[in-house]
């Protein structure tokens, strides 16, 4: 008896399951959007899947598989995946006649023979239309676009190519966050990585790792990122109208190589920061080792401005400082040059100093030969009142 019993119900369950679906064979008559199961619920409330094959003769068996759920007031969202290649449909949408919902596949050519499976395990199921599919009609509730899924209307989309789109159904690269104005981030095996707004790297092709524009943009709204590759890293921007999916040689902003050297207006840094151009900037410190104050030494060698003459004469310089083209080949240090610079204002402090000691000698013997004129002024003044009572 107790078998029996397991046997009915056995027999029950697989009967409850084979009523859980629907399975039908229809044939699409031309590409476009057309129904394919009614959902038998208000505005296609409840729970449920339809899987497509195509199967046999000279067409590639492709599989796509649809899900979707409404509660009682919006709808909760509707997913699509697919096994294999994309080929035959594009989208999927949910539409309502004021009478009954719809699932509709906006199919891209004729099927003659379309298996359609229906999982009516839902609150309230549906079934699949018969014959020749009809034509698309009524109100969009909802639209998602085909690849290997799309998860939420575009939520998650994972497009044919294997490129990841967050809240977009057209990534143009390995992944992109947003829509136009978020994140791209793609890159390849050839070592190079991108991440930006409307900039990526093409992967394969003539134009292997070159940079390209994902999206058009006629309001200057331009691009902006940065790109890693072979140890370095660049950073572009350029606020222009842009072409999606054009090849473009931005100009490198600013560079870091491999060695940790900064680069600004320049790829060839020579120092931890190389800038070719001007800066702007409130203060600037430079950590030195030594400082001129050695010429007030007592030992200090101070040329004499004879030699400073002659020096100057000879190389058309002051000693100890670079000349015009020496600083138009290597520049200048801008520590050292200060130090030399300082060398130079100290030197001339000795210099002034000593002149300021001569003409204070000078002025003690001029007060002296002064002095002395007063003198003789006076004595010869009484020579002369003598001679005159004479």
């Amino acid at each position: 008896m107790k078998k029996i019993i397991l046997l009915i119900l056995c027999i029950t369950s697989l009967g409850l399951n084979a009523q859980n679906e629907i399975n039908k064979t229809v044939s699409v008559d031309g590409p476009g959007w057309k129904k394919v199961a009614r959902l038998d619920g208000a505005y296609g409330r409840g729970y449920n899947e339809v899987t497509l094959l195509t199967t046999g003769g000279s067409s590639t068996p492709r599989v796509a598989k649809i899900s979707w759920f409404k509660g009682w007031s919006a709808y909760g969202g509707l997913n699509l995946s697919s096994v294999s290649d994309n080929g035959y449909w594009s989208d999927a949408r949910i539409t309502y006649d004021s009478t009954k919902a719809y699932l509709e596949i906006n199919f891209t050519s004729a099927i003659p023979v379309l298996k359609v499976y229906l999982d009516q395990s839902a609150w309230i199921g549906g079934d699949i239309l018969e014959g020749i599919l009809p034509d698309g009609s009524g109100t969009v509730l909802l639209t998602a676009k085909f690849g290997r899924l799309n998860y939420g209307e575009n939520d998650l989309f994972l497009s044919y190519n294997g490129n990841l789109g967050l809240g977009t159904s057209s990534p143009n690269a390995q992944l992109v966050v947003g829509n136009n104005f978020g994140a791209t981030i793609s890159g390849n095996s050839g070592g190079n990585a991108v991440f930006g707004t409307n900039l990526a790297i093409q992967n394969g092709g003539i134009n292997h790792n070159k940079l390209f524009t994902p999206y058009s943009h006629s309001n200057s709204y331009g691009y902006s990122g940065f790109k890693a590759a072979w140890g370095e890293i660049s950073f572009y921007a350029n606020r222009v109208n842009t072409v999606g999916n054009e090849i473009i040689s931005p100009e490198v902003r600013m560079l870091i190589n491999k060695h940790g050297n900064i680069g600004i207006g320049t790829t060839t840094p020579d120092a931890k920061l190389a800038v070719n151009g001007n800066i702007h900037t409130k203060e600037v410190k430079v950590d030195l080792i030594g400082w001129a104050d050695y010429v007030f030494k007592e030992d200090y060698n101070l040329p004499t401005l004879q030699q400073v003459e002659d020096h100057i004469s000879n190389k058309g310089h002051l000693i100890n400082i670079p000349s015009a083209s020496e600083v138009a080949e290597n520049g200048i240090q801008l520590g050292e040059m200060n130090a030399k610079l300082l060398e130079k204002i100290e030197e001339l402090t000795l210099y002034a100093i000593a002149q300021e000691k001569k003409l204070k000698e000078q002025e003690k013997i001029n007060n002296q030969l002064k002095t002395n004129n007063q003198n003789l002024e006076a004595r010869l003044a009484k020579v002369e009142t003598l001679l005159s009572k004479e």
